[in-house]
């Protein structure tokens, strides 16, 4: 049954060995790819590292990248120093050209830690206003 205000009407999850999602697909009552109305993508692909997911792709009903249409982004990268913590975040767009995340207002993030792995600092990754770069804010 397709659940009209979700657009679709099953979710199917593919997992590593590890036991991650690495991809996610929303289907119709035909099962055809079918687009989450909410989000605006009909999958999305994980990659992970050492156990950390460092990249998430959205693409549509015809497997190319797509935008978000909640948060206004295609690819959402995150690094992680050897401790497994986040030291960045950012968002890119189908171009992979750096975006502006519309939920947190901002291209990225970064992440500083104390000595102890005490989390200290956030700071907010921006857009330069020529280069279109990103930069810490």
């Amino acid at each position: 049954m397709m659940r009209e205000d979700l657009g679709y009407a099953h979710r199917h999850q593919e997992y590593d060995a590890y036991g991650n999602v690495v991809k996610e697909t929303y289907y119709n009552e035909n099962e055809e790819p079918a687009i989450w109305k909410e989000a605006g993508y009909a999958s999305c692909e994980k990659l992970f590292e050492n156990g950390n997911q460092i990249a998430c792709s959205y693409y549509d009903t015809n497997e190319k990248l797509t935008l978000r249409k909640d948060y206004g982004y295609a690819i959402r990268k995150n690094q992680y120093d050897k401790y497994g913590r986040t030291i960045f975040r950012r968002y890119y767009g189908i171009e992979g050209e750096p975006v502006i995340n519309s939920e947190d207002h901002c291209a990225g993030w970064g992440y500083w830690y104390d000595e102890k792995g005490n989390e200290t600092d956030v700071w907010y990754v921006v857009l330069h206003p020529v280069s279109n770069n990103t930069l810490l804010g």
